[in-house]
């Protein structure tokens, strides 16, 4: 009888032990995330601590993907390095997330809208007052090497408007089809919807191929844009074609 009273004592003892690990384990599964390094040069150092005097132990190159447990205060991911948690900087992060396609759609439909506002000639000012809610400023600066032209100069003021031409000279942009009946009809695939994070902006890249014809190939639309945070406008910062 003894023994069993000392077995359900050290029982009684040990589940509160193992409730508490298995809770905390899944409590730690559930708040890691995955994120891929965003570099454009180089490497990105892996350190023993959070901070820039810790001893670099490693590096991760550019779309290396991660792990990451948590986010420190001062801006470091602590992320699983070699079975080991290790720091890297947070700000050379991103972190996908998904985007339904209504809302892609709203949101380049937006950018397509003012940026088809723009008819006629302008003067520098005028175009920047019309482009600016839905463009970056050097987006709109490269307008002028591309698809901008000079087309009069009246009451000694230079209006500028859309060259002539039959194809963007890769930065004004057509528009997606998103209509599935439309793009069945001619043969065009779905868009790619592309959303991620970093450093505490917002990033979405949409694209789409379209088939080949007597004048061109393969030609796919993509288009950059980025929201600096949850209250601000989403800006086309690049398009290609």
């Amino acid at each position: 009888m003894d023994r069993v009273l000392k077995s359900l004592a050290v029982i009684l003892l040990v589940l509160p032990i193992v409730f508490s690990y298995a809770s905390t384990s899944h409590v730690q599964a559930a708040s890691t995330k995955v994120a891929y390094v965003d570099i454009t040069s180089g490497v990105l150092n892996v350190r023993s601590g959070a901070s820039t005097t810790h001893t670099i132990v490693g590096s991760l190159k550019d779309n290396a993907k991660v792990t990451v447990y948590s986010i420190t205060k001062s801006g470091w991911a602590e992320i699983n390095y070699k079975s080991k948690k290790r720091y890297v900087s947070n700000q050379y992060l991103r972190y996908y997330q998904k985007m339904s396609e209504t809302e892609a759609k709203k949101i380049t439909d937006r950018v397509i809208k003012i940026q088809n506002s723009l008819k006629g000639s302008y003067t520098k000012q005028q175009i920047y007052s019309i482009l600016s809610p839905g463009f970056t400023d050097a987006f709109i600066e490269k307008l002028y090497k591309y698809d901008l032209m000079l087309l009069e100069i009246k009451n000694g003021k230079r209006l500028y408007g859309w060259r002539a031409t039959d194809f963007p000279a890769y930065v004004i942009m057509y528009g997606i089809t998103w209509d599935k009946n439309e793009r069945i009809k001619y043969k065009i695939p779905a868009p790619k919807i592309n959303y991620y994070k970093k450093n505490g902006k917002e990033y979405l890249v949409v694209s789409q191929k379209y088939p080949a014809d007597e004048l061109y190939e393969n030609v796919e639309q993509k288009i950059y844009l980025s929201k600096a945070n949850s209250k601000a406008h989403w800006k086309v910062y690049h398009t290609s074609w």
